[in-house]
């Protein structure tokens, strides 16, 4: 019950609000905040894996609900801008679009089963004027493929497509994190020679780069990386992309069971921005 009501407190509250409630009700110690990130390690290999984290059954239907909300009869309901990716995404895609008179193309890495798709399709006036591909477990692939097959716009792969070319943009959110070799990652997504590359709900700071537990989903412990952010933009750097904007998400992590310097900027992830670089 306490979930559920914190869940309509933040869909009908401003998030300013939403936020100062939260610190009241912590401050009081009415509740607990919740801690989602267990342990220090210095590689995601030192993590203590366990459960099926995002292949979780009761995590996919929930995420699915919320897709079939999204695109759903009736009116659509539009990202508000305390979305994690939806309204930066959202954004990009119109102004790309709005530059040319084709269809833009997005591959959205661990794109669930076309999250970013659907808020995408409820932001824009022109909705028609896109071509999505989604990268993602062959499990999260099956379930797009049943929520997306009438629709031609967006395509579901177990991989990076390789022979996808002219990509516009290149979305991430909340994916690097989970890759082992999230370096690796960053340089095959830029093998697709996109125009801009958006990565949303990033955990980074001024640390040293190390891994924790992410406990966010019941009964999972997931190794993930915390990024050092200069080494994003370095490697981003390497393959001709500059930062051309980062900010604060409006989400807030609670982290006082890490030492203040491992800790996110003020508890935030970050969004970044990176466009192709111009000699």
């Amino acid at each position: 019950m306490r979930e559920l009501v914190t869940q309509v407190a933040a869909r009908t509250l401003p998030p300013a609000l939403f936020a100062r409630l939260r610190q009241i009700v912590f401050r009081l110690k009415l509740a607990e905040p919740r801690r989602i990130w267990r342990g220090v390690f210095q590689h995601v290999r030192d993590v203590p894996a366990r459960g099926p984290g995002y292949a979780d059954d009761a995590h996919r239907a929930a995420v699915i609900r919320e897709v079939e909300r999204l695109v759903g009869p009736g009116s659509r309901p539009r990202p508000t801008l305390d979305d994690d990716s939806g309204a930066l995404l959202s954004l990009l895609c119109a102004v790309v679009s709005a530059q040319r008179s084709g269809p833009i193309r997005v591959l959205d890495f661990g794109g669930g089963p076309g999250v970013g798709y659907a808020q995408v399709q409820a932001s824009l006036c022109a909705p028609h004027q896109i071509e999505y591909h989604v990268v993602e477990l062959a499990s999260v692939c099956e379930d797009g493929r049943r929520l997306f097959g009438h629709d031609p716009q967006i395509q579901f792969h177990a991989s990076i497509p390789s022979r996808l070319s002219s990509v516009d943009i290149v979305h991430a959110a909340g994916s690097l994190e989970a890759i082992e070799d999230w370096q690796g990652l960053l340089r095959a997504l830029c093998r697709l020679d996109p125009r801009w590359v958006l990565l949303t709900g990033v955990c980074c700071g001024d640390f040293e780069t190390f891994a924790s537990a992410l406990m966010l989903i019941k009964g999972s412990a997931i190794p993930m990386w915390l990024l050092n952010g200069r080494a994003i933009v370095d490697v981003m750097a390497e393959c001709g992309y500059a930062l051309q904007l980062r900010t604060l998400l409006e989400r807030v992590h609670v982290q006082d069971n890490f030492p203040p310097s491992l800790r996110l900027p003020r508890g935030h992830p970050s969004a970044m921005l990176f466009g192709k670089s111009v000699d």
